[in-house]
């Protein structure tokens, strides 16, 4: 699960958004929702993220591409 934004939002603005995600996240009652949620917090910064994200894409690309070749 992650949160998005806009393309071309202010560097400054996305930084005060991390920053405030990631205050949150180190918050008693968050981490307890979260693990009620059977989720992990696993934090990362907008760079990293996408970067996830588009290995993730790749990689699910590449597992459709062969399932749909066993056709």
């Amino acid at each position: 699960m992650g949160l998005v934004g806009p393309k071309g939002v202010s560097p400054d603005v996305v930084k005060k958004w991390e920053d405030a995600i990631q205050l949150s996240l180190k918050e008693p009652n968050v981490i307890q929702t979260v693990e009620k949620l059977d989720f992990d917090i696993d934090f990362k910064r907008g760079e990293d993220y996408k970067k996830e994200i588009i290995d993730e894409f790749a990689e699910f690309k590449q597992v459709m591409a062969e399932l749909g070749g066993k056709k």
